[in-house]
């Protein structure tokens, strides 16, 4: 199931965006010149709290 943007955007620049972005589950996608970028997070654990604390791109 893929869901976009909505059409109009508070931003200009996002406009130009939209339409090559994409979202399905926890996952954003963009294609762009013919490649396919993908978010990547990794998660940040703190031997301290014993826990994750955060997560880095």
């Amino acid at each position: 199931m893929s869901k976009s943007l909505p059409q109009k955007l508070a931003v200009p620049e996002l406009d130009l965006l939209s339409p090559m972005l994409s979202h399905e589950g926890d996952i954003w996608t963009a294609d762009f010149q013919g490649l396919t970028l993908r978010t990547a997070l990794q998660p940040i654990y703190s031997i301290s709290h014993k826990r994750i604390v955060g997560y880095e791109a």
